[in-house]
C-alpha cells in the first residue's frame, strides 16, 4: 500500500469517527435538542444517611416584621412596651343627677318657660315641655342674673317673673341658700369640672368664688363667653366634652 493511500484511509477513518461522536453527543441523548444541552448537569451526590446533598444552596428566611421591636439595631433589638387594654385610659363615668320631681309645674308651664328663656338668650334646650338638665341649668342662669334664690325648678311664679321682668319690684338682695335641686346640679357640675382638670373647690353644691373661676376657665377654653355661672350652654358643653357627661335619673 502506497503512502498516499494510507493517508487517505486514515483521514476517512477520522471523519467517520468524528461523525459518530458528534451524533452520539448532540442528537442521540434521549432525543434532546441542542437548546437543552445546558440542562444536562450532573445530579448532586447524596450521602447514604439521607443527609443534605453536597453543595446545596440554603434559603435565607427573613424574620417576620414585629411592630413592637425596633429594627434600628437587629443585633440588640429592643421590644417596645405593649399597651395593655386593662391599663388604657378609660372615659370618665357619667354624672348622674337625681333631682326631686316637680309636681306643681305642668308640661305646658315648662314649655312656656323654655320658650321665654330661649327668646331672652338663655339656652334651655328644645321647647318640648320636658324638664331636662339644660332647662334646669337655664333656669339657674336666669335666677343668677336676676339675683333670685337658685332653685333650678320651674313654676308659675317663675314664668310670670320672666314675662314681666320684675316690673314694680324692688331689686332683690343676693340669693339666699340654694334649693335642693340647685345644689345637686351645682355639685354635679363641680364634680365634672374637677374630673376635667379644673379646680372648682369643694363639691358642696354652692357656686363659690373658686367654682365661678373654674367655670370661667372652662368657658374660655371652649370658646364660650366667660360668665362664671351654671347655664344651659355650660352643661351642654360639658356633656359634649369626652369623659364628662350628664345622665338624667328618675324623678326629673
Amino acid at each position: 500500500m502506497s503512502a498516499f493511500r494510507a493517508r487517505a484511509l486514515f483521514g476517512a477513518f477520522l471523519l467517520i469517527f468524528a461523525g459518530v461522536a458528534l451524533n452520539a453527543m448532540l442528537l442521540q441523548h434521549e432525543g434532546m435538542p441542542w437548546s437543552n444541552i445546558a440542562l444536562l448537569t450532573p445530579e448532586p451526590e447524596l450521602k447514604t444517611n439521607n443527609a443534605t446533598p453536597k453543595h446545596r444552596r440554603t434559603r435565607r428566611v427573613l424574620p417576620r416584621w414585629n411592630p413592637n421591636v425596633s429594627l434600628s439595631d437587629t443585633a440588640n433589638a429592643v421590644s417596645k412596651p405593649v399597651i395593655d387594654a386593662a391599663s388604657a385610659p378609660k372615659p370618665f363615668p357619667a354624672t348622674t343627677i337625681s333631682l326631686t320631681p316637680v309636681t306643681k309645674a305642668g308640661r305646658e308651664t315648662v314649655r312656656a318657660i323654655q320658650r321665654e328663656l330661649t327668646a331672652r338668650g338663655y339656652e334651655p334646650g328644645p321647647v318640648d315641655g320636658i324638664l331636662g338638665v339644660m332647662t334646669r341649668a337655664a333656669i339657674m342662669a336666669y335666677e343668677h342674673d336676676e339675683r333670685l334664690t337658685l332653685t333650678a325648678n320651674p313654676s308659675e311664679a317663675l314664668l310670670e317673673r320672666i314675662i314681666l321682668g320684675g316690673v314694680g319690684q324692688a331689686p332683690s338682695a343676693r340669693q339666699g341658700v340654694p334649693a335642693q335641686n340647685a345644689q345637686l346640679l351645682a355639685r354635679s357640675v363641680q364634680e365634672a369640672l374637677a374630673r376635667l382638670g379644673y379646680v372648682p373647690g369643694a363639691a358642696d353644691g354652692v357656686v363659690s368664688t373658686n367654682t365661678a373661676r373654674a367655670i370661667k376657665a372652662f368657658e374660655r377654653d371652649h370658646n364660650l363667653a366667660p360668665m362664671g355661672r351654671i347655664s344651659g350652654r355650660l352643661v351642654s358643653e360639658i356633656g359634649r366634652v369626652n369623659g364628662a357627661r350628664f345622665s338624667v335619673a328618675a324623678g326629673w
